[in-house]
């Protein structure tokens, strides 16, 4: 019995952790250098290397990265349209000003659908 915590005990050493971390959401940042950490060490790999084993039915590692891709962003995108410290506003990542207007081009002006790549 003498292992056994009350309820206030591990209530209080829940909230040590809480105190000791710098932000309420120091996961977030944490899971961020985890994300950089890992992708400077795969960039660093020889690609040809890399290439051979994702062509090697491995498609399910460049579809991971894909979708994290669109999810880093969309954070990135919503954190970067939240910032109230800076005023100048800077084009969003893969947002219509980070390309070249290339809609237009997509219409066929004689019938006007959408052309399809």
């Amino acid at each position: 019995m003498n292992n056994i915590k009350s309820f206030n005990s591990f209530n209080n050493d829940n909230k040590s952790v809480k105190e000791n971390a710098e932000t309420q959401n120091y996961m977030f940042f944490g899971n961020l250098k985890t994300i950089k950490r890992l992708v400077d060490e795969m960039l660093e790999m020889d690609e040809t290397e890399v290439d051979a084993i994702l062509t090697n039915g491995h498609n399910w590692a460049v579809d991971h990265i894909a979708t994290s891709k669109d999810d880093v962003e969309e954070v990135f995108n919503f954190l970067a349209g939240n910032n109230s410290e800076e005023e100048i506003e800077k084009p969003l990542l893969g947002g219509p000003e980070s390309h070249d207007n290339n809609m237009r081009n997509m219409v066929k002006p004689e019938d006007g659908d959408v052309s399809f790549f």
